[in-house]
């Protein structure tokens, strides 16, 4: 019996760092550890599970509205993941026997924010960011 593709989308943790001191050294979103997908995973797993998304902004917001920020940005993230899916679909089903693809797993998707915008960050924009952050990342892994 052939199970059914798993492409779920999970982000385990979101964690707001606020009054982060400015580095422009970094690129404003990155990945750190990404671990991809690996030998021996179900053929029907392509989840994408991230397990820590941070955001590291400048600007000092209260505990209320860090959290607030953190969730709206998973949301949208989310969102954009789940479309991400839904093109990896075709080829996760063609080759659903081999196991081609299989999960992707990030440790942490991090993105900063600095300078005047991030008083009022734009989660969506933030989201975008991270989402391109992504995909140059995992290449539709």
């Amino acid at each position: 019996m052939t199970q059914p593709l798993d492409l779920r989308v999970s982000i385990d943790r979101v964690r707001v760092r606020t009054g982060a001191p400015p580095d422009t050294r970094a690129a404003p979103a990155f990945i750190a550890g990404y671990l991809g997908a690996h030998a021996g995973a179900p053929p029907h797993d392509h989840r994408i599970v991230i397990r820590e998304l941070r955001l590291d902004v400048e600007a000092a917001l209260d505990a209320p509205a860090a959290r607030q920020l953190g969730k709206q940005v998973a949301t949208a993230l989310v969102e954009r993941l789940a479309a991400h899916q839904r093109c990896r679909l075709p080829a996760a089903a063609a080759a659903a026997p081999r196991a081609l693809g299989g999960p992707i797993r990030v440790e942490v998707l991090r993105v900063r924010l600095w300078g005047e915008r991030t008083r009022h960050p734009a989660p969506q924009q933030i989201a975008d960011a991270a989402m391109t952050a992504f995909e140059a990342e995992v290449r539709d892994a």
